[in-house]
């Protein structure tokens, strides 16, 4: 009886200080250009571990992400909101810190959200089958990360590529055309991820629009021999080239008769100026 009385002592003395241990403050912090606000959990014994309930508030404390940390690290549902709406931006798991499970994304319409793209994680790897879709909600494409392999695409028939052969460059139609994995909208959104900077020149005199960036994607994948394809003057013309070869090499290859070809593909980088008279 003796021996379980102190056995039971020291269970008690354990699962009171694991308790004590992971006890938690409240942390509020604001921050400037870009203006938000985090409010989240810290244990109370290290204020630099975040450890519970998290939140990122915009414009009028508008919710644009929460989530949970577990020991410093994301974990279980993390879920991020459009800009000043209560619309959901994409929704998934969070393991150990990396993207884990299923994960949805999704375009924003008319204050209501519609599938952009849906797929798995493993620990921050995209696995399996990913569905990538347009802005009506259409499928657009569908991709194997494990194979590599495109298994639908949106194909348009009317296209005209040119590919380089052993004559030198042909044009043709394709099979399938070169493409980045998710299509143009996953393209452009690697594209905003990069530091695209407007140029002072344009700026000042006021020079927008379009410029198109031409590029072969190999056989491999591989985006090769840029140029600026038609552009804009003031500078934009070499920004835009700069960050077109930044883009992540997530590009799959054109196929004609069933192998894999050198082909052209035109990126467009649009240069807006908002003026206010």
């Amino acid at each position: 009886m003796r021996m379980m009385k102190h056995i039971f002592t020291a269970y008690f003395l354990v699962v009171t200080f694991f308790t004590a241990a992971q006890a938690t403050k409240s942390v509020t912090v604001k921050h400037e250009n870009p203006w938000y606000t985090e409010k989240y959990m810290v244990l109370k014994s290290n204020s630099a571990i975040k450890h519970g309930d998290y939140k990122q508030l915009g414009y009028k404390n508008c919710l644009m992400l929460n989530g949970y940390y577990q020991d410093n690290k994301k974990d279980s549902i993390w879920t991020e909101y459009f800009w000043r709406s209560k619309v959901i931006k994409s929704q998934g798991e969070y393991k150990d810190d990396q993207k884990n499970g299923l994960w949805m994304n999704y375009f924003l319409n008319d204050n209501k959200n519609t599938i952009r793209s849906k797929g798995y994680y493993d620990l921050g790897k995209q696995i399996g089958i990913w569905e990538f879709y347009d802005k009506k909600g259409e499928l657009i494409q569908r991709f194997n990360y494990d194979t590599r392999e495109v298994l639908f695409f949106k194909k348009d028939t009317t296209l005209i590529y040119d590919v380089k052969t052993e004559n030198g460059i042909e044009k043709m139609q394709l099979d399938r055309p070169p493409m980045y994995v998710g299509d143009t909208f996953e393209a452009s959104a690697a594209l905003a991820k990069l530091d695209l900077r407007y140029p002072q020149d344009a700026v000042e005199n006021e020079i927008s629009g379009t410029v198109l960036i031409s590029f072969f994607v190999d056989e491999n994948g591989r985006a090769i021999d840029h140029a600026i394809h038609e552009g804009i003057g003031g500078g934009c013309d070499e920004e835009a080239l700069r960050v077109v070869k930044l883009i992540e090499d997530n590009w799959v290859p054109a196929q004609l008769n069933g192998k894999a070809v050198t082909a052209k593909y035109i990126f467009k980088v649009k240069f807006s100026l908002n003026l206010v008279d």
